[in-house]
Order: C-alpha cells, then structure tokens, then sequence
C-alpha cells in the first residue's frame, strides 16, 4: 500500500469511526451506530473493520473517563458507571466482526470444518458470542450493585412520567423492575436484531452505492455469498427451540432463580433464527410464483406494518419461525433450487 493509499485507508477508516462515535453518543441514532462500523469493514476490509472498531472503543474510554473525572470532582465520589458505554458499545461490534471477520472461521477450521461457514452458522454464533461476552457483564453489574442503581434510575423516570410524586411508590418500582427484568431477558435478542439489521443495512448501502464502484477485498467477497436464499439451519436445531420454550414453561412454575433469564433469552434466539429460515422460505415460495421484486417489498412491507399492529404482531412472530420449523418435515425444494443457482 502506498502513501496515498494509506491516507485515504486512514481518513475514510477514521471518518467512519467518528461518525460511528457521534450516531452513538446522540442516542436517537443509537440504533444506527453499527452502521457506518458496517461500511467500514466492506469498503477498507478486515483490517479497516477492525481499526474503526477499535477507534470507537478508544473515543469512548476517552468520554467515558473524561466523565468519571467531572463526577468525581464535583461530588466528590464516581460510580464508573459512564463505562458502562463500552459494554453496550463492545457487544454489538464483536458481533459484526463474528458476521464479517475471518477468525470465526479459522476457529472452526481448525476444529475440522473444511467449508467456509454459512450465514446460519455465523448467526447461531452471533448469538452464541453475544451471550458469553454480556454475561460477566450482568454478573459484574449484580455485584457491584450497579443494578440497583440502575433500578432506581428507572423508578425516577416513571415516577417522572407517570406523574407520581411518592418516592416510595410500590407500584412504580415493581413497574421497572418488571421492565429491567423483561430486558434481561431478552437482551441477546436485541444485541442480534442490532447487528443483523446494521449488518444488512450497511452491505446494501455499499452493494447498491449508486455509480459507485463495488470494493474489492475478502470481507466483501465474503458478505456478498451470504445470500438469504442459503440460509438452512440442521435440522437437529430444532431440538434446541423445543427444549429452550420447554424451560421457559418451566420457569412458569418453579423458581430458577437466575436461570430463568437464560432459558427465556434463549427461547427467544431461537425464534429469531427460525424466523430467519421462514423469511427464506417466504422468498423461495414467492420466487417461484413469478413475483416481482415490487410486490417481494409490498410483502415486506406488509410484515413490518403487522409486526406494529397488537394482535397481527403475534401472527408474524409466531408464523414466521413456524414456517422456519416446518421445513424440518416439509420439502419445499429449497435446497435444489439453492444448487441450480449455483
């Protein structure tokens, strides 16, 4: 690489992680953070998804420190709690780099996998390494009582928004803790539909950059087989899905304790990955009667306006992992048309 190349690596690289620092810090575009991490890693490669990752990181332990020192100087004591932004921050980029990079599959590799792995795979991992990456996390946070804290946070702003001015109010504190256990229970699902919905978003803005010039580099080479039409979980998963809302049932009846907040996030996985499979499966049926990309959105768009709707919602979110599960017992000659494509 020479300099002129090197300074255009590190300008674009360094802009896109800045961009990504200030989507993060704005909170309204929280939700698109991962984005321009996302071009990033397409359009200057591993080696760029990595650097801009690791800038963000770096700017935020930046912010994070320069705010525990205004803290502390001001009230004398710091929780650390402004670095708890690397955690919600840390997640979701180690997840692009499981959807993109090449260590995950130099790992199993050399654990005796012979193939590249398939988009199924890497989001079954995705929500494997998101679980064992937050997982200290909530352990760290329980003991040094930063969940407690963090409760009472809560409380203050529905006591706030509902108007209660009783700060000893039962009723709202049992309302946050509901709402802070509801999250923990479902917050792998939330780190992957980030991911996946970044992931998504900033390969079809580099894919389908209008006159722009497709980048040439092993993460989009990789990216660009990852097609929805290949997505096939085994069909041995679906034991996972059974035993996962078998324990959630249990934990209907018998006290888990903590556990219960891992047989529900795993419930939970388990239908966003089948749903995955049902959303291919819904292409492969509507491919075969002729529809036009116009009428593939409409369809889109149509579940994304039920998923709104109370009562249509839960047709969506149970219909489509069922669809997903049923390719287990029904062929839809998914498979032979995947290979003809081929």
């Amino acid at each position: 690489m020479d300099l002129r190349a090197r300074r255009a690596f590190w300008f674009e690289t360094i802009g896109l992680a800045l961009l990504s620092v200030a989507c993060f810090r704005l909170g309204f575009l929280l939700l698109v953070f991962l984005v321009p991490l996302q071009v990033a890693w397409l359009r200057k490669g591993e080696a760029g998804g990595l650097a801009s990752s690791a800038i963000v990181l770096g700017a935020l332990a930046v912010i994070a420190a320069v705010t525990t020192a205004r803290v502390s100087a001001d009230s004398g004591s710091a929780d650390g709690l402004a670095f708890f932004d690397l955690a919600v921050a840390g997640g979701p980029m180690l997840g692009l780099a499981v959807l993109n990079g090449s260590t995950i599959g130099i790992v199993a590799r050399r654990l005796g996998l012979k193939r590249e792995l398939t988009l199924a795979e890497r989001v079954l991992l995705l929500a494997l390494v998101t679980a064992l990456f937050y997982a200290p996390v909530l352990l760290l946070i329980a003991a040094s009582g930063a969940g407690n804290q963090f409760l009472q946070v809560e409380a203050a702003f529905l006591r706030q928004l509902l108007g209660e001015v009783e700060s000893g109010s039962a009723q709202v504190e049992a309302t946050a803790r509901l709402l802070v256990e509801a999250f923990v229970s479902g917050m792998i699902v939330v780190v992957m539909l980030l991911v996946l919905g970044s992931w998504w978003a900033g390969t079809r803005l580099v894919l389908r950059a209008p006159g722009g010039r497709r980048p040439e580099n092993e993460v989009i080479r990789r990216v660009s087989g990852m097609r929805l039409a290949t997505y096939v979980l085994s069909p041995r998963m679906v034991w996972v899905l059974i035993g996962a809302w078998l324990g959630v049932v249990l934990t209907m009846v018998v006290d888990l304790g903590l556990f219960r907040h891992v047989l529900w996030n795993a419930a939970l996985v388990m239908l966003v990955v089948y749903a995955g499979q049902g959303m291919a499966i819904g292409r492969h049926l509507l491919d075969r009667r002729g529809l036009t990309q116009m009428g593939r959105i409409g369809v889109a768009i149509a579940l994304i306006v039920g998923v709104l709707i109370p009562g249509v919602n839960l047709i969506v979110i149970v219909g489509l992992p069922g669809l997903g599960v049923s390719e287990v017992w029904i062929d839809y000659h998914r498979l032979e048309a995947i290979e003809d494509a081929q």
